[in-house]
C-alpha cells in the first residue's frame, strides 16, 4: 500500500537530492566528532591522545591521568626541547631581570652603573667632514636586589657618568632623568 502510494506521488529522491542528503549526513558526523574531541573531559579524547603520544614518557603520563581521572595537563610531561646554547656568566649577569615592563611613573632606586652602550651612524664625506645620525645611548644599572635596569640617555649624561659609582637613579619608563651621587648630580638634557 505504501509502496503504491510512493510510486503514485513519485517520492523517490533524484540524484541531486541524494547527494545533498549524503552531504548533510557527513557534515553532521564531522560536527559530532569535533564536539566529542573538543570536550575537555572526553574519554575519547583521552584515548586518542594516549595513542598519539610520541614518547613512552607521555604515554605513561596519559595512562596515569586516565587512571586518576584527571585531565592531562601540559605541565605533567616536559615537552621535547631543542638543545639550547648555555649562556656565559657575563650574559647571565646582564640579562637577569631584563624583561620587566616599564612603568610611566617616575622611579627612584639605588643603583650602580655596570655598562654603557651606544649606537650611532657616522657618515664621513669626501671633504673630511663627518656627521652623526641616529645616535642612541644606553646606560645599564644594577640595583641592590640584583635586577638590571636599562635606560636611554643623552650624550652628555652618557659621557659624565663614571662606572661603579653608587647613587640614586631617577628614571621614567626606560628614559634616564637624573643620577645623584656623592660626586654630584647628572641630569639628562
Amino acid at each position: 500500500m505504501i509502496l503504491e502510494l510512493s510510486q503514485k506521488l513519485d517520492l523517490t529522491p533524484d540524484k541531486n537530492m541524494q547527494k545533498f542528503l549524503v552531504f548533510v549526513i557527513v557534515l553532521a558526523i564531522i560536527v559530532l566528532v569535533i564536539f566529542l574531541l573538543a570536550s575537555g573531559k572526553s574519554k575519547l579524547r583521552e584515548k586518542i591522545s594516549l595513542f598519539l603520544a610520541d614518547s613512552e614518557e607521555r604515554r605513561a603520563a596519559s595512562r596515569q591521568a586516565m587512571a586518576g581521572g584527571k585531565k592531562q595537563t601540559k605541565t605533567s610531561v616536559p615537552p621535547k626541547s631543542t638543545p639550547v646554547k648555555p649562556m656565559s656568566d657575563g650574559e647571565k649577569y646582564y640579562e637577569k631581570g631584563g624583561n620587566k615592563k616599564p612603568s610611566s611613573q617616575l622611579k627612584i632606586e639605588m643603583v650602580k652603573l655596570i655598562r654603557k652602550s651606544d649606537d650611532r651612524l657616522r657618515v664621513i664625506e669626501a671633504n673630511g667632514q663627518s656627521r652623526l645620525f641616529d645616535e642612541f645611548y644606553q646606560l645599564v644599572f644594577k640595583n641592590r636586589r640584583g635586577e638590571i635596569i636599562k635606560v636611554e640617555c643623552s650624550k652628555k649624561a652618557y659621557n659624565e657618568l663614571p662606572f661603579n659609582l653608587e647613587g640614586s637613579l631617577s628614571y621614567q619608563k626606560n628614559r634616564f632623568v637624573k643620577f645623584k651621587s656623592i660626586e654630584g648630580t647628572v641630569h639628562d638634557v
